[in-house]
């Protein structure tokens, strides 16, 4: 019997590269074709590029895999750069699944090897007990795997092997990451004031961070004009934007202005003094400090006023602001600022009266 059949193919790969970075990937189909009734098409997983296999690579050993059984490859799956993520968090992936749950028209899914269809041996037993609820058969490109019981063993073996390459693999990530913040260098993707630089030298590369030399001077300029006391949070960002500091680019997001809360971390962060901190201990960083101790000092004192008195600034500056309080109040352990009012009657007499009310902002009031 024959019959025209649809498979889908799917190959994740990525690029040497840096915690945190996205390399790409690419998708590629081949036409429809007439096969035994039942054979349909093939789908692989997202993955972390085993031993500088490249996606084109991986692309051609599922396809000789599906030629050797006379499977017809329609489709991939590509998510470039994201192996080991959870299993929700995989769209291409889970794509795959939705395609199987409601369509039904695939009866095989090929992968290069089972290290990028999961990373744990919980996600592989789901994934497979999943399949075969379906009757939807695995295969690798590069590992012997099948429906036997020694094909079921290896499968077995290898996902076990896999998880513990993975987390030998994290924890030797963890590892280097931690010697590298010892020595005072810096991990994943640099500050606003700052860039990621390559130096190659000798043929070998080393990942540092220079200053930016259009942000860096705006970043001390944030700290500066914070120091002074008068400008608020949202006054700040909207007044250094103009002049350039704004976030970074993104192939989603254009530059945009500094949220209140990013300039918030800005200015508790004790990098800017040319420190990096590694487990909650600080250590001295390598990076060119772009302020010195007395202006930060001046931040945070501004900053800590500002938490201690509770006050948001006012259109009308007040001298007593945040040391102005009720004594009765404050005999009876009530914190709470005080309400000056100023009542000016029909008469043209006026009576200043004062009362505590917790939490409520300092206001002059006047009745007629």
């Amino acid at each position: 019997m024959i019959d025209s059949c649809h498979a889908r193919v799917d190959y994740t790969t990525s690029t040497s590269q840096t915690p945190g970075s996205r390399p790409c990937g690419r998708t590629a189909s081949r036409p429809s074709c007439n096969l035994p009734a039942g054979v349909l098409g093939a789908a692989s997983r997202p993955w972390r590029r085993p031993e500088g296999i490249s996606i084109p690579a991986q692309r051609e050993a599922c396809h000789r895999k599906a030629e050797q059984f006379g499977l017809t490859i329609v489709d991939e799956y590509v998510e470039p750069g994201q192996s080991a993520l959870e299993m929700s968090r995989r769209a291409a992936f889970q794509r795959m699944l939705a395609r199987i749950h409601d369509v039904g028209d695939i009866d095989h899914v090929i992968v290069y090897k089972l290290s990028r269809l999961a990373r744990n041996r919980v996600d592989d037993a789901l994934i497979m007990a999943d399949l075969r609820q379906r009757n939807v058969t695995l295969m690798s490109a590069t590992e012997s795997v099948d429906d036997t019981p020694v094909g079921q063993l290896m499968h077995g073996i290898l996902a076990k092997f896999n998880e513990y390459q993975s987390r030998e693999s994290d924890a030797d990530i963890a590892y280097k990451m931690g010697q590298k913040v010892r020595n005072g260098g810096t991990v994943g993707r640099a500050r606003l004031g700052y860039l990621n630089h390559i130096d190659r030298t000798d043929g070998r590369e080393l990942r540092t961070i220079v200053v930016d030399p259009e942000q860096a001077p705006l970043v001390r300029l944030d700290f500066e004009l914070f120091a002074v006391g008068n400008l608020t949070l949202d006054q700040l960002s909207e007044r250094l934007y103009p002049r350039g500091l704004r976030t970074r680019p993104t192939s989603r997001h254009p530059a945009q202005r500094v949220s209140i809360s990013k300039l918030a971390r800005m200015l508790h962060d004790r990098y800017y003094l040319g420190y990096v901190t590694y487990q909650d201990e600080e250590l001295p960083g390598r990076h060119e400090p772009l302020i010195d101790q007395p202006l930060f000092d001046r931040v945070q004192a501004v900053i800590d006023a500002r938490t201690t008195s509770g006050e948001r600034r006012r259109v009308h500056h007040h001298y007593l602001k945040g040391t102005l309080y009720c004594g009765h109040c404050h005999q009876a352990g009530t914190t709470g600022r005080t309400i000056i009012q100023h009542t000016v009657t029909a008469d043209a007499t006026s009576t200043p009266t004062s009362s505590a009310a917790t939490g409520s902002r300092a206001t002059a009031r006047h009745h007629m």
